[in-house]
């Protein structure tokens, strides 16, 4: 009689497997999906700030002169310009951070993920 009763435990855990798999799988996607938004999102957040912080100091007299001198060479009256050869090019004060790109960001992971990406079938592209 024990040996039909652990058949029955069997059969029941393996209905059970092949019962929550689907759910389990479907609730594992979704937050991985969920952490991936929060991080792009996050860099979103933080590229705006500076975009906003570069508005913010393009609306001073300060960043007007600054921009007007790298952007179009301009020079105050009574100043001297001087050109070094093979000085190279400095980096504008106005140039925005590069857009987030969905590829780009890192997803949160930790010490279990890419067991459970493997199980659940869960691709970090």
């Amino acid at each position: 009689m024990s040996l039909s009763v652990g058949k029955v435990v069997v059969a029941l855990m393996l209905v059970a497997v092949f019962t929550l798999y689907p759910v389990a799988r479907s609730y594992y996607q979704n937050l991985r999906e969920q952490a991936r938004l929060d991080a792009e999102y996050q860099a979103l957040v933080e590229r705006n700030a500076t975009i906003q912080d570069e508005i913010d100091y393009l609306n001073t007299d300060q960043g007007v002169e600054d921009a007007a001198r790298t952007q179009f060479d301009y020079v105050v009256p009574g100043e001297h310009t001087a050109v070094v050869p093979d000085a190279g090019k400095t980096t504008s004060s106005t140039s925005l951070p590069a857009p987030v790109r969905h590829e780009d960001v890192e997803i949160p992971s930790t010490w279990y993920t890419p067991i459970l990406d493997t199980l659940f079938g869960v691709r970090n592209t």
